[in-house]
């Protein structure tokens, strides 16, 4: 716990939580979301490694790679409750529904497999699976368009 601790407040843990959740609708935090998770595995994919494989039959490490989803559900389940305040919430899903897809998608593993066994760049990554949550899991506006995250 200490070292996943460790390795949040290193890579500026406050100041990258104020980047997502700072953002003025909760599409752009998604954005913004995709956006860090991909730069950010990319840093901490060996350590990532360790407990996801480790965790199995270390209950300590087993802990702390709890711990670590724990928290992410909870970031993740926070973007989606405001993407459903802002009304932009696609019909069909439930704000746990919705926070489960974005979770799944987004933990190491999918990204692995898309940067690592297919050759994608975090930017890559970070872009088209965005687009994706987008075309899933947001309402059309009234104008018939989408929100968009600014560049």
């Amino acid at each position: 716990m200490a070292l996943a601790n460790h390795i949040d407040v290193s890579f500026g843990r406050d100041r990258l939580r104020e980047h997502v959740f700072g953002a003025s609708t909760g599409f752009e935090s998604l954005h913004r979301w995709v956006e860090t998770m991909s730069w950010y595995t990319a840093k901490i994919d060996s350590v990532t490694r360790v407990l996801e494989l480790a965790g199995e039959s270390d209950e300590a490490l087993a802990a702390a790679w709890r711990d670590r989803m724990t928290g992410r559900r909870g970031h993740v389940r926070r973007i989606i409750d405001r993407i459903a305040a802002d009304g932009q919430l696609a019909k069909g899903w439930t704000a746990e529904a919705a926070s489960d897809m974005v979770f799944a998608v987004t933990l190491p593993g999918p990204w692995r497999a898309l940067t690592s066994v297919f050759g994608w760049s975090t930017e890559r990554y970070a872009a088209e699976i965005t687009s994706m949550l987008e075309r899933a899991l947001l309402a059309t506006t009234r104008g018939g368009s989408r929100p968009r995250a600014s560049a």
